[in-house]
């Protein structure tokens, strides 16, 4: 039997969509009507970013969620949801061991069996730079290219292209020094960090919330972020300060320490 997700609120669905939609729309509005004026500039360099975090946000959200967390017959899909759903959640950072120590080390793009990481540098970059590429490749179809086509406006181009380029990088690193704490420490205390730390480990204890990552828009307007941990899920997986004090092993499978079998209880989850 396939687990099944629960679907979200329809109205909700509608509502979330409204707004979204009526954003980006005012947004994209407010650089044609400034046109000519002195606040042409700002407006289209401020819409480029504001429009740039709500469609990444909504991007992030749909993938994660439908793509990366879902069961596919495709085989590029089914590549996709193997590697995160099983490789990173179940195999290398169950609940029971959230963060571990040495280098980051990443599933390689082609490689299928979920156990086996990067063990070169070359590798590494290369699947982080397929991460991040991917994202933004994503955007110049549904973000960019949409905007452009909208307004011709170049400045607004340029300022959805470089936040686009920047947001998409900085989501692998914030990623990084979740998992690998002795990376990027100085984010370790600030209070933005901690918050999607705490948002990021209970999506590893929940898969079907907080499906955002680095923009949680999206999670509060679908109706899929959740705030804290309930008190069975503290007993049996701890707080988040317990999960980062908890530094296990060096990115080799957790059932090696932690005696456990992740593959052996996932059940893979389609969408109906």
């Amino acid at each position: 039997m396939k687990n099944k997700i629960k679907p979200l609120e329809k109205n909700q669905f509608y509502i979330a969509c409204s707004i979204l939609f009526v954003t980006i729309s005012l947004l994209l509005m407010s650089t044609i009507i400034t046109k000519g004026t002195s606040l042409y500039i700002g407006t289209s360099i401020l819409s480029g970013i504001a429009i740039t975090v709500i469609g990444l946000s909504l991007q992030e959200w749909t993938v994660h969620r439908y793509l990366y967390h879902r069961y596919h017959k495709n085989f590029l899909m089914k590549h996709i949801y193997t590697i995160h759903h099983v490789g990173h959640h179940s195999v290398i950072f169950p609940p029971e061991r959230y963060v571990t120590k040495g280098e980051v080390k990443r599933h390689p793009i082609f490689e299928n069996d979920v156990k086996k990481l990067g063990e070169s540098k070359f590798s590494n970059i290369l699947t982080r730079l397929s991460h991040s590429g991917s994202y933004i490749l994503l955007s110049c179809m549904t973000i960019i290219a949409p905007c452009w086509l909208i307004t011709k406006n170049g400045i607004l181009l340029t300022s959805t292209l470089f936040s686009t380029i920047i947001i998409c990088h900085f989501v692998v690193t914030v990623h990084d020094a979740i998992h690998y704490p002795s990376k990027h420490p100085y984010m370790q205390n600030q209070k933005w960090f901690k918050f999607l730390d705490n948002h990021h480990l209970i999506h590893h204890i929940d898969t079907e919330k907080n499906v955002n990552f680095l923009l949680p828009i999206c999670d509060f307007l679908f109706g899929t972020m959740r705030l804290s941990l309930s008190e069975s899920e503290i007993d049996k997986f701890g707080t988040l300060d317990i999960a980062k004090n908890n530094l296990l092993g060096y990115s080799e499978p957790a059932k090696e320490i932690l005696k456990i079998d992740r593959i052996s209880q996932h059940k893979p989850i389609r969408h109906f």
